[in-house]
């Protein structure tokens, strides 16, 4: 279970979990096995899980062109 302070934002939050947690186990998973029955857990640590997460950021930035608000600084105009 993951007590960390919650942060401003989601990044935050998770950040400070990544650097609290870094050597303990994060998401675990189990394969189904030919009988049905379930295998031991495999286990991703909090420091692989955000290598993985800014990787994924990462690449997001590459493949999504930056969003410009416009008239953000709300300059008067002539009428």
């Amino acid at each position: 279970w993951c007590r960390v302070n919650k942060g401003k934002c989601l990044q935050e939050t998770l950040t400070a979990a990544f650097g609290k947690y870094k050597g303990r186990a994060c998401f675990g998973t189990r394969e189904k096995r030919a009988d049905g029955s379930l295998g031991e857990y495999r286990w991703l640590k909090y420091e692989e899980v955000e290598r993985w997460v800014r990787d994924f950021a990462s690449g997001l930035r590459t493949l999504i062109p930056p969003v410009g608000l416009p008239n953000v600084q709300r300059r008067k105009h002539p009428r």
